[in-house]
């Protein structure tokens, strides 16, 4: 019997495979669809490249438009998940209260109790543009508490970033 190559950290460990990412360690460079994570950096707007990792090419000009016009419109928290966050002690870590707030809101969707629903493309999406939306508004929501602030809502004229 051989004994297990044991890798420390996860250097050499394969997982799974994915067309979304590829990494060129003779160019030290990582890409994204195929494009360089740097050009996406330099010419591309969070929500493109958001909407590139999820339906594996760049929108045009209308499905930007949509995209972010759905996006925005998610950002406002609901009484359920105000009151989750509020109920959480101030001194709480921020990392702590986030996790709690994310586990919150996957136990108020609904989808996720159809059997099928987990399975679902359009449905898993519309969770992640959800969660996308509810992530920075939770963030800034933690942060006003601990410092003793009113949370303020979120606006729709500005871009995610």
């Amino acid at each position: 019997m051989t004994d297990p190559e044991i890798h420390k950290g996860l250097a050499g460990v394969v997982v799974d495979t994915t067309t979304i990412s590829s990494v060129n360690p003779q160019t030290n460079s990582l890409l994204y669809r195929g494009y360089p994570v740097q050009e996406l950096a330099q010419y591309c707007s969070f929500e493109e490249v958001a909407y590139l990792l999820w339906h594996g090419e760049l929108p045009t000009p209308e499905e930007l438009t949509a995209f972010e016009s759905l996006e925005r419109s998610l950002r406002r928290l609901d009484d359920r998940t105000r009151r989750a966050l509020d109920d959480i002690p101030v001194s709480a870590h921020p990392m702590d209260a986030l996790r709690t707030a994310v586990s919150q809101l996957g136990g108020l969707d609904a989808t996720l109790q159809q059997t099928d629903g987990i399975l679902d493309r359009d449905l898993n999406e519309g969770r992640a543009i959800y969660l996308l939306a509810q992530l920075p508004t939770i963030v800034a929501y933690i942060q006003r508490r601990k410092r003793g602030l009113e949370p303020v809502e979120p606006r729709e004229d500005l871009d995610y970033s």
